[in-house]
């Protein structure tokens, strides 16, 4: 079984050796944080060892899966010529299809964290990347697979993805994949993710479909730090399309959950959370990080929904375009 660890403080060669003497294998060790992951056959006997707090099995996730761009205002993105020069953005999902022209120019770093091989058998992450590269033709992608040709997700393998992200300097991470559980923005995974948001990477995680109950938001989306994104269908938020707890401050806006490409027809929170990315992309490519995400609370359109089901509403490029002009304008750039 695969099992995530805390520790007091960093492991030393002597620990790792008695995790060994266990039967445990290191799969995943934290230059930034006291968090492990083992792979192990029993970890109750993980309570001989000083050294580690608390410990539990890495939890299975699941993938979240030109109208909708219109619907957002991401022509104005196109006039003004914003096209991602300059970012990196890593697509943490089930892999990306290379082959295909537009995206074999833009992936410019990949890693396997399933075991299985970079390629995209679930076509999950070909897709979010697509939608990506449709607004950001000219940013740079990370292919962080951690996404599994079945749609798993394992817990360890987002934290090892969202870690390589960073260290490869990537500006955004993109998560159209989500943990559900009782979460309020305290476990470790949304700690994690807080902590790389302060150092400098942003993360843009999906809200979940599992609405519309309240208090559905999935992991990492429940982060304080996260940009986290719902889904809308038809102008209003969509039935699925996981909301906050009451009072809760998320998700923090929506965005189209819906793309039709021919015959098929693909709904969810994955589809909204690259629109969104896609769009800060395009806007960290010319203007400050901390100005663009300062300036969603007034770049979106309320739907007239509660702020636990639409955030501010829905993003519009337009909008947040309008806001940081302004702000160019006053002198308060």
């Amino acid at each position: 079984m695969r099992v995530i660890a805390k520790l007091e403080v960093p492991i030393t060669g002597p620990q790792i050796r008695r995790l060994q003497a266990l039967g445990a294998s290191l799969i995943f060790c934290s230059a930034h944080a006291g968090i492990i992951g083992l792979d192990m056959e029993d970890s109750s006997s993980l309570k001989r060892l000083d050294f580690i707090l608390e410990w539990r099995p890495s939890q299975k996730g699941q993938v979240l899966l030109h109208p909708a761009l219109q619907a957002v205002g991401v022509s104005a993105l196109y006039e003004q010529g914003l096209s991602g020069d300059g970012i990196w953005i890593s697509v943490i999902d089930s892999g990306i299809i290379t082959s295909d022209p537009s995206l074999g120019r833009a992936v410019v770093a990949q890693m396997d964290f399933t075991g299985e091989g970079v390629y995209d058998y679930a076509l999950h992450g070909t897709l979010v990347a697509k939608i990506m590269n449709s607004i950001v033709a000219n940013a740079s992608l990370l292919n962080a697979k951690a996404v599994d040709r079945y749609g798993d997700v394992d817990e360890i393998a987002v934290f090892q993805a969202l870690e390589w992200s960073l260290d490869n300097d990537a500006d955004i991470a993109n998560l159209s994949l989500g943990f559900q559980r009782e979460c309020h923005g305290n476990c470790w995974l949304c700690q994690f993710v807080n902590m790389l948001v302060e150092r400098g990477m942003s993360v843009v995680a999906a809200g979940g479909n599992w609405g519309p109950s309240d208090g559905t938001i999935s992991c990492p989306g429940s982060a304080v730090q996260a940009v986290t994104v719902g889904a809308t269908e038809a102008g209003a938020v969509a039935p699925y399309s996981s909301r906050g707890r009451p009072q809760q401050v998320k998700p923090d806006l929506v965005a189209p959950g819906t793309l039709e490409i021919g015959r098929f027809r693909f709904t969810g929170t994955s589809i909204s959370t690259p629109i969104v990315g896609g769009i800060l992309a395009s806007l960290f490519g010319e203007y400050d990080r901390k100005k663009v995400l300062g300036c969603l609370s007034k770049g979106c359109v309320d739907l007239g929904s509660a702020r636990n089901q639409q955030g501010y509403g829905q993003i519009d490029a337009d909008k947040i375009l309008e806001v940081l002009q302004r702000g160019k304008n006053t002198g308060q750039d």
